[in-house]
């Protein structure tokens, strides 16, 4: 123990400081000792800047995202120059990050024959002449064999989006310099979950290189998950009750004139709540009784949210809820309105979120449904693709509309993905991006036919159905309700009875109410 009185990694492995942005594990400062982070994830410290090398390149941390796990970096070499002295592609190191779904790679191209190419975004450079600044393309079908270098290098998409106009002086070195500066983001790998739980118990995170797993640190030694603490009262004292206040139900009782009243609740009411109070199962208990969510009533296994715990429900059935709203389902990151739910057949109407309030998106996912294994479409849904960020206008395509990014305007076009394999107008490959969205058959003649927008089609939503569940049908037969352990990893079916939860049926059936 140092002087101190604390664990020596303890105190090495505080939280380092650069500029504004302070870094932890997984990341670690090169001066720290190595057990302060997670293998290849060590930061330099330039000036106000964090910086990463990978390879042969170094890239400026510009901000780090850590409840997303996404770190926002720059080239260093083009954010000084973009007239290179060497000419490397950008790459990473795969086991330790992975490119955001935000990012677009963009080539430059060097040592061009200005005379042969007409590019937007143009470039001069002393030592390499003419060059361009351009979307990714394929190379063997470019006129790449125009120039003689190329580096290719990612930007953010929304950046991208938001380009001015090449200007008409064929020198953009100004504007591409600025989106490179404005970096890309990148996601790392580590796993960071055990850190959390360390934390909050006091102890800062680290790793052990030799054994491979991770350790925390705290002020009397190492442990392998959070650090040591008293152990917590076995009970707390209840808090008794206020002299002088009675009972609602003693006032009830008192008054001879509600007696009739009482006696009536009293048969009503205590049948259901005997079902599902008293001495049975904590778990059977709690999920005994349906809920309702917004303006969807009535909701039953396997939806839970709410009120209603996650062990009454199923992993991607959580809905939240508030009143007089329509319940929001989140699946992958996506979030959609839920407009209607049909729990005799299982099926669901719903719409995305990001989509309900226009059309011009600053993230661009498909939708997270269409790849499910638990939602499967309906005969009643298609699918259409829109398309953003086209280069220049789409003549004669009655589809097409605009959007604004940074007060520029791009074009977009939406086309029913049916027809997207015949022979079309337009090159969908001079789009920047586009995303695929259900929408109901019905939503699409109508919008063919000029009778809604594109707005009022989305809005409309599409269907799903959900996996059927033979096992809970058993388990109803049974007397017990359905749900879930939600401790297991892959959050198996449980059958929750009066005396304690089964694996499939109770081992009584009886006849229960819901």
């Amino acid at each position: 123990m140092p002087a101190t009185g604390y664990f020596q990694p303890f105190l090495d492995c505080a939280p380092s400081n650069c500029g504004d942005e302070e870094i932890s594990y997984p990341f670690r400062h090169v001066t720290q000792p190595t057990y302060c982070g997670y293998p290849g994830y060590e930061l330099g410290c330039d000036r106000d800047n964090f910086t990463l090398s990978m390879g042969s390149l170094e890239y400026r941390v510009i901000h780090i995202y850590r409840s997303e796990q996404i770190l926002e970096a720059a080239r260093t070499d083009l954010s000084k120059d973009i007239c290179l002295q060497k000419y490397a592609d950008t790459t990473l190191n795969f086991s330790l990050f992975n490119y955001d779904f935000t990012d677009l790679n963009y080539t430059l191209f060097y040592n061009c024959n200005s005379s042969s190419i007409l590019r937007p975004y143009r470039f001069s450079c002393p030592a390499s002449g003419d060059g361009y600044f351009a979307p990714y393309v394929d190379l063997e079908n470019t006129p790449h064999e125009l120039c003689n270098f190329s580096v290719l290098v990612p930007i953010s998409l929304i950046k991208a989006l938001g380009l001015p106009p090449p200007s008409e002086g064929n020198n953009d070195s100004a504007t591409i310099s600025e989106v490179l500066n404005e970096g890309f983001e990148i996601t790392w790998i580590a796993d960071t979950s055990q850190c959390e739980n360390c934390i909050i118990s006091g102890g800062r995170c680290g790793y052990d290189w030799t054994k491979q797993e991770f350790n925390c640190f705290c002020p009397d030694g190492a442990y392998t998950t959070t650090c040591h603490r008293p152990p917590v009262p076995a009970s707390v004292p209840s808090i008794p009750p206020v002299p002088g206040i009675v009972p609602s139900t003693a006032l009830l009782l008192s008054s001879p004139s509600h007696s009739i009243l009482v006696f009536v609740l009293v048969i009503l009411v205590v049948p259901r709540v005997l079902l599902c109070e008293g001495d049975d199962d904590v778990h059977y208990t709690e999920c005994c009784h349906s809920f309702n969510c917004g303006t969807v009533q009535n909701l039953t296994y396997p939806f839970w949210g709410g009120d209603r715990p996650q062990f009454c429900g199923l992993e991607g059935f959580k809905v939240e809820c508030s009143e007089d709203e329509y319940p929001i389902l989140e699946y992958q990151t996506q979030k959609y309105r839920v407009l209607k739910i049909d729990q005799h057949l299982r099926t669901m109407t719903i719409a995305r979120m990001d989509l309900m309030d226009g059309t011009c998106l600053r993230e661009f996912r498909n939708t997270s449904m269409m790849d499910s294994t638990l939602f499967h479409m309906t005969p009643a849904v298609g699918s259409l693709s829109i398309f953003y960020g086209c280069l220049g206008t789409l003549k004669n395509i009655s589809n097409e509309f605009e959007c604004f990014y940074d007060v520029f305007r791009k074009s977009a076009f939406y086309m029913e993905d049916v027809f997207l394999n015949r022979k079309l107008p337009f090159d969908v490959t001079c789009c920047l991006t586009s995303i695929k969205v259900p929408v109901l058959h019905s939503a699409l003649d109508d919008l063919g036919r000029g009778n809604i927008s594109l707005q009022e089609a989305l809005n409309r939503g599409f269907d799903v159905q959900y996996s059927d569940q033979p096992e809970c049908s058993a388990c109803a037969s049974s007397g017990g309700f359905c749900g879930s352990n939600s401790s297991s990893p892959s959050s198996s079916f449980t059958c929750y009875c009066r005396d304690k939860p089964y694996a499939r049926t109770c081992n009584h059936p009886g006849t229960f109410f819901r």
